[in-house]
């Protein structure tokens, strides 16, 4: 996967071999020199929608995580303490406000598995809004709007040159908002 590099020198040695193709079994293809492979008649294409249900799963987890204290509790456990107390006071996600920023693959498979579990769900993007999201449980929101009104925010989207958020965002939170 991301490990295994193509450059020009595996490139150089293929290069009057049968090898028409190459497939990135992940989302993006930044571990071939895409520009040389097809310079040499060589078609590269990648899997993107390979490991989306899995990450999306994987925030999903956490966010309960967060909810209960998963983590914290497995660990005192293990030092054979039982802390119920310290450990009850968690929430439950129907009835909270998720906000997802970030609607594409993974953000839409976390906003639907947020949903199912009777949350409703603000995302806020900064390209192209999916068409065929937005219900009674689903609107897209300006980033104020998102970070204002969330229980819990979800991060689905690449990070850049600014962070995804900041002091300033953090300020317009709710007091004990999650953040995956």
């Amino acid at each position: 996967r991301s490990a295994t590099k193509i450059r020009k020198a595996q490139l150089e040695v293929a290069k009057d071999s049968r090898l028409k193709l190459i497939i990135r079994g992940g989302v993006g293809v930044d571990n071939i020199d895409v520009a040389d492979a097809e310079a040499m008649g060589i078609t590269v294409r990648n899997t993107p929608n390979a490991s989306s249900n899995a990450v999306a799963e994987l925030a999903i987890g956490l966010m309960f995580s967060c909810a209960r204290f998963v983590s914290a509790a497995g660990y005192s456990a293990r030092q054979q303490k039982w802390e119920k107390n310290a450990y009850s006071k968690g929430f439950e996600v129907s009835g909270k406000v998720v906000g997802v920023i970030g609607y594409g693959r993974i953000g839409q498979m976390v906003g639907q598995k947020c949903q199912a579990l009777g949350a409703s769900v603000l995302s806020y993007v900064n390209r192209h809004k999916p068409e065929g999201c937005e219900c009674d449980t689903m609107k897209f929101v300006t980033p104020d709007e998102l970070f204002a009104q969330s229980d819990i925010i979800i991060l689905c989207a690449p990070g850049g040159s600014k962070p995804l958020v900041d002091d300033e965002s953090i300020a317009k939170m709710k007091d004990g908002v999650v953040i995956v």
